[in-house]
């Protein structure tokens, strides 16, 4: 059981905790919510594909999940609670739809293989002082909308919190060069170069 898939008006489910000695778990959920601390500690939990329809990852939904690799976030999400991702190592990447309107206090925290962050949303989310993405990985890149790659670089909070701050569609090559990754394109073309100091 390493791979859990919500379905709408599942109620009640109990688990096994996925073999990680707390022995039966009970998650309790409706529509449009996951409860706090939901799977916290499901070490062996390796992906979940959550619904449309849910608008909110409570606090601590899947915290110190340190096998977690592959989570889908649906368009209809609009926050994301403390500490709900915090200790999920092996998570590499994470997509941030556009409709997310908050991130609570340390939701990627110590999330130390998190490297790619694509928000969709075409402002910046308030971040300051909630140290959302702390302890990711060194080189953690943050793909954005292009029209709204100022703004994101202008911001502070999302500035600090990663090594670079590209459009969405663009990949950085060894030689410094960014090209698209564009699947209609035969062949890399260069749509926007930055200098890194």
């Amino acid at each position: 059981y390493k791979y859990f898939d919500f379905t709408k008006n599942q109620g009640e489910i109990i688990l096994d905790a996925f073999l990680n000695g707390r022995g039966e778990i009970k998650i309790y959920f409706d529509d449009d919510i996951i409860e706090k601390g939901a799977f916290f500690g499901c070490t062996g939990l390796t992906t979940v594909n959550l619904p449309e329809g849910l608008t909110s990852i409570v606090g601590q939904a899947f915290y110190f999940c340190t096998a977690l690799k592959n989570i889908n976030i649906p368009n209809t999400v609009k926050s994301i609670g403390f500490q709900a991702f915090a200790e999920c190592r092996a998570l590499e990447s994470i997509e941030l739809p556009s409709g997310i309107e908050t991130i609570d206090a340390q939701a990627f925290l110590f999330c130390t293989n998190l490297s790619k962050v694509t928000c969709y949303n075409a402002e910046p989310i308030d971040i300051s002082e909630k140290y959302i993405f702390v302890n990711i990985a060194g080189n953690a890149i943050l793909y954005v909308p292009a029209a709204s790659l100022d703004d994101y670089n202008a911001d502070a909070n999302w500035q600090a919190s990663f090594s670079e701050i590209l459009p969405i569609g663009m990949v950085e090559l060894v030689d410094g060069q960014q090209y698209t990754n564009d699947e209609d394109q035969d062949v890399p073309m260069v749509r926007y170069t930055r200098t890194f100091s």
